[in-house]
């Protein structure tokens, strides 16, 4: 696989490699992957630091390995295991994050260590309750090398309205303790920490998000374009070049932290096929 993405103040590329083995009866699998990321930032600080000696750090490599294994324990129930580990190196601190200590006024860039190691683990449950009730359970567990633990169990109930219509209601809980690095604002004094970030994604917190979500994928999908006719002359066989979009959905979420916090997300999506 081959992929990446661009953004505002990162570019990314990425590499990844995949294996699975199935059982006989497909009722049962084994499956690797192996990634890995480039991370290339635009160096954003802080405007009255601009002028002020910078790391000159700007991109962060990543490489991951994953193992899964999948299990059909009969025709209603279907579980799934995933253990992972993924290595990063480079540029992990967020260069615009000040972070303010107590015997100073002036701001200073958040500094981290150079390399991470995490270790997040996910058991997931699908229960086909009925015909046109689905049951999702998921249960995440997460730790690194800066000392964070976290847990995260989300649910979700996808109903079959019709053959080609479907409702997902979702909720989804999270706890995580903070990373010693954290300092709140002006609460400790420079000299007593050697890596430090103000960032509140690396703090102790609590969140919940829930929503729903609805999806049409009709079995000959929604729309067809034909493109030009090509004639393969050795066989004089003609082909029709066709791009269908295959389904739609619309999801909506709302996120809420006990910092406090709260956001509200819309994602519409359209899936083609050539």
């Amino acid at each position: 696989g081959l992929g990446g993405s661009v953004e505002y103040d990162v570019v990314s590329g990425n590499l990844q490699g995949f294996f699975e083995q199935l059982s006989k009866n497909k009722n049962r699998s084994l499956s690797f992957k192996l990634r890995y990321f480039h991370d290339s930032w635009k160096m954003i600080y802080p405007i009255e630091l601009r002028n002020s000696e910078l790391p000159s750090i700007d991109t962060r490599k990543s490489i991951s390995f994953s193992c899964s294994f999948s299990q059909v324990l009969n025709k209603r129930i279907q579980v799934l295991i995933i253990a992972n580990i993924a290595l990063q190196n480079g540029l992990l601190s967020t260069p615009f994050h000040r972070v303010y200590f107590e015997d100073q006024d002036l701001a200073n860039l958040e500094n981290l260590p150079t390399m991470r190691l995490r270790f997040p683990m996910s058991a997931r449950l699908h229960y086909h309750i009925t015909d046109w009730l689905i049951l999702k359970g998921i249960y995440n567990y997460y730790y690194d090398n800066f000392e964070i633990n976290a847990q995260a169990f989300s649910i979700e109930f996808p109903i079959k309205i019709t053959d080609y219509f479907r409702i997902y209601p979702f909720y989804r809980d999270y706890t995580q303790n903070a990373t010693p690095y954290f300092v709140g604002y002006k609460q400790v004094k420079k000299q007593s920490q050697k890596y430090y970030t103000a960032d509140s994604d690396l703090q102790a917190f609590s969140s919940q998000k829930y929503g729903v979500g609805i999806a049409y994928h009709p079995l000959y999908g929604l729309a067809r374009w034909q493109l030009k006719n090509q004639l393969y002359q050795t066989t004089n066989i003609q082909v029709k070049n066709i791009i269908m979009l295959k389904s739609i959905a619309l999801r909506y979420a709302f996120y809420q932290k006990n910092i406090p916090f709260t956001a509200h997300n819309i994602t519409f999506e359209c899936n083609f096929l050539f």
